[in-house]
Order: C-alpha cells, then sequence, then structure tokens
C-alpha cells in the first residue's frame, strides 16, 4: 500500500478512535494526540506538549 494511503487510513482511525496518545517511550513525554484525547482528559491539545504520562495518570485525592 503506497504511503499517502497508509497515512490517510491512519488519519481517519486517528480521528474515529476512543482517545489516543502518541508517548515517547523512553521519556514519558506526549508527541501528539488526537481530538478525542483533548475531550476526554479536557487539557489544550497545546497544554499536552508540556505534560508527561505520569501527569496524566496522578489520581485526584479521595474525598
Amino acid at each position: 500500500m503506497p504511503l499517502a494511503a497508509q497515512q490517510s487510513r491512519f488519519s481517519l482511525l486517528e480521528e474515529h478512535a476512543p482517545a489516543i496518545l502518541m508517548i515517547d517511550p523512553d521519556t514519558g513525554r506526549i508527541l501528539d494526540l488526537n481530538q478525542a484525547a483533548v475531550d476526554f482528559y479536557g487539557y489544550m491539545a497545546k497544554v499536552f506538549m508540556s505534560l508527561d504520562i505520569p501527569d496524566l495518570n496522578a489520581l485526584p485525592p479521595k474525598p
């Protein structure tokens, strides 16, 4: 399959999938995300680029 067709298929998948985060396995930095991740976590896309995955895994204190 040509690269352009693969990219197109991936774009469709990314648009319609649940939250997707692309994470650097060495640093835990968030490199990219889809709109579903923005909607789910409630951060603006720009803010995600300053976060690490542990920042998202932190749960609020129990009441």
